[in-house]
């Protein structure tokens, strides 16, 4: 038969969880005892802003503190959220909100000098980070990102847009 660990257990663990920089809070947390193995499951939410890897890396290190902490041999997943509740699903994947907000962009020539664009989906829908290519694209102005930020809006799904110039280089 399967059970959970004790309370005073979880508790330690959820403190765990909880201590490990970059987790800002956490929900779900269970417990499994199954044939001698310790399975723990945990959401961690973590910032919004920052970039998949380093979530990735978070969610990696609360998994080895919770390890850690077991006195028999375990296995942990830890789920990395950016928000306590989910985010919105109104919102389409990247291909077909790329392709909606190309076609929203299409009168707005600044826009043909995109370097990247990020999208970060949250519970009050999808808010885009538009970086231009500083070489291609004049300076930014408050005009050019009225204009964006206008045209997107018409996407009940956009929440908000942020225009970012000067290039992107990756960190060596």
């Amino acid at each position: 038969m399967d059970t959970g660990l004790d309370y005073t257990t979880l508790r330690e663990l959820a403190r765990t969880v909880d201590s490990v920089e970059g987790v800002e809070e956490h929900h779900g947390l269970r417990t499994r005892v199954m044939a001698g193995k310790v399975l723990i499951e945990v959401h961690i939410v973590v910032d919004p802003w920052i970039s998949v890897s380093e979530g990735h890396r978070i969610g990696e290190a609360t998994k080895t503190e919770l390890l850690d902490q077991l006195d028999r041999p375990g296995e942990a997943l830890v789920h990395v959220d950016t928000e306590s509740v989910p985010a919105s699903t109104r919102a389409p994947l990247r291909g077909r909100a790329l392709a909606k907000l190309r076609e929203a962009w299409s009168e707005i020539p600044e826009t043909r000098a995109v370097a990247r664009t990020t999208l970060h989906y949250r519970d009050d829908g999808l808010h885009v980070d538009l970086e231009l290519d500083g070489h291609a694209a004049p300076s930014l102005d408050e005009e050019l990102e009225q204009r964006v930020e206008h045209a997107a809006s018409q996407l009940p799904y956009v929440r908000a847009v942020r225009i970012l110039t000067g290039g992107f280089t990756p960190c060596r």
